[in-house]
């Protein structure tokens, strides 16, 4: 005999047959028979801050154990979100922290350039500076270099910016190239639709900054 209570004898025979049971039980149920041991025993409940703190460190270490090692988890309260739980890859995630892409510099840096060359040409085609009037060449040079600054705008407004960094630097960069100037109905477009624009793959989808100047 083990020990005996009000009703009920507990042998070791008794205990035999009921603890390999219990050991068998989910977890969520082993968790409710420690939180009814716990209240029996007359010991603190579970705060919930405390419990949100312990179930991310068991997440933390179950995630260790997933294929690859390469994915993480964002979770949000479950009457906040119809799907609260999302999954998400950490390289992706520490690429688009805080760096600015290549994608996005070379559609400035290019726009930049396209800019440079519209001023090149504009004093080339000056018939003020020139003394004469501008030839055909010239004229032809300047309408062919607006067209490709033009283009390259475009591309820059339809950027898709990933983080607050280039958010930041796009911003600026249009801000300043403007100058008080309003942007005309396709740049504002642009700029919307870029900000609801997926970021996913930009310096693969974006690297050919000419190219998409060429074709808008």
């Amino acid at each position: 005999m083990v020990g005996q209570s009000r009703d009920t004898t507990f042998t070791r025979r008794a205990l035999a047959r009921v603890l390999p049971a219990v050991a068998t039980l989910p977890l969520t149920s082993g968790a409710g028979l420690a939180s009814a041991a716990t209240g029996s025993l007359g010991l603190p409940a579970e705060l919930p801050s405390d419990r949100v703190a312990r179930l991310a460190r068991e997440l933390s270490e179950a995630l260790n154990h997933l294929e690859g090692r390469k994915s993480f988890v964002t979770v949000y309260p479950s009457d906040y979100l119809e799907n609260p739980v999302r999954h998400g890859d950490i390289e992706d995630a520490m690429d688009t922290a805080e760096t600015v892409s290549a994608g996005l510099m070379e559609a400035i840096t290019s726009h930049c350039a396209a800019s440079a060359s519209v001023a090149q040409a504009s004093r080339q085609a000056d018939t003020v500076a020139l003394g004469h009037l501008d030839s055909c060449d010239e004229r032809r040079t300047l309408e062919e270099a607006v067209e490709v600054e033009r283009g390259r705008f475009l591309a820059l407004c339809r950027f898709p910016t990933r983080n607050d960094p280039e958010r930041h630097d796009k911003a600026s960069y249009l801000l300043g190239f403007c100058n008080g100037d309003e942007l005309e109905r396709e740049h504002v477009i642009a700029v919307l639709e870029s900000m609801i624009a997926t970021a996913k793959n930009v310096d693969g989808n974006v690297s050919r900054i000419s190219d998409l100047g060429r074709r808008a």
